[in-house]
């Protein structure tokens, strides 16, 4: 998946570049990112947005620190995809750059609103910046009410809020390969879901706490 090949491309970036220069994002930036924070898949006629290319974008700008970008791209989400649970895709009907945008699909992508989650509370603990860490809360809570007690399985998270399940039988699971930091707020998401990492962040864990108390 493209998404997947240019996430990959972008982590073995970070370990080979530079301290204080990363070409590669600023590159990314230059060609993806726009003014307003939104980053565009130019691959796709009708020039989507996706959560998961907005929560990708996020992350990179913590590790770039680049709080400017990473403050936009939030800002853009909230704004055009929606609050704690954003829509997974926005995109010009009509494909001309000067377009009128929507959402094209209400339904959320759970990967990307975990990546959310983890960038707000490590944007706080970066930035010494506490006022990310409400958001995150309610990223937090949303992601809560999707985790699922399945027999013979244990819990697990829903992917999405629509789709995945009929008069609260689960007909399908999905599985997702997640980094570490994600395993890491999964577990503590829905304890027992499997193995995790189990050195796990004290702010993580606190916002966890806190959010989903």
């Amino acid at each position: 998946m493209k998404k997947n090949f240019l996430l990959a491309c972008l982590i073995s970036a970070v370990f080979a570049a530079p301290a204080g220069a990363w070409e590669l994002w600023d590159q990314f930036k230059a060609t993806n990112l726009t003014p307003e924070g939104r980053v565009v898949d130019y691959s796709e006629a009708k020039l989507i947005t996706t959560s998961e290319g907005q929560s990708y974008g996020m992350f990179f700008a913590l590790v770039a620190n680049d709080k400017k970008a990473f403050d936009e791209m939030f800002a853009w989400t909230e704004k055009n995809l929606g609050e704690n649970q954003p829509a997974w895709l926005w995109g010009i009907p009509d494909g001309k750059p000067n377009g009128t945008g929507k959402i094209l699909d209400t339904n959320n992508a759970t990967d990307s609103d975990m990546w959310i989650a983890y960038c707000l509370i490590e944007a706080a603990r970066i930035w010494n910046d506490p006022s990310y860490l409400p958001k995150a809360d309610g990223y937090l809570a949303k992601l809560k009410e999707l985790v699922r007690d399945v027999p013979t399985v244990g819990k697990i998270i829903l992917p999405g809020r629509v789709g995945f399940e009929e008069k609260g039988v689960i007909p399908k699971l999905l599985s997702a390969a997640h980094p570490a930091p994600l395993c890491r707020l999964r577990s503590v998401l829905a304890p027992g879901a499997g193995r995790f990492h189990q050195r796990h962040g004290a702010l993580l864990s606190e916002r966890c706490g806190a959010g989903l108390g």
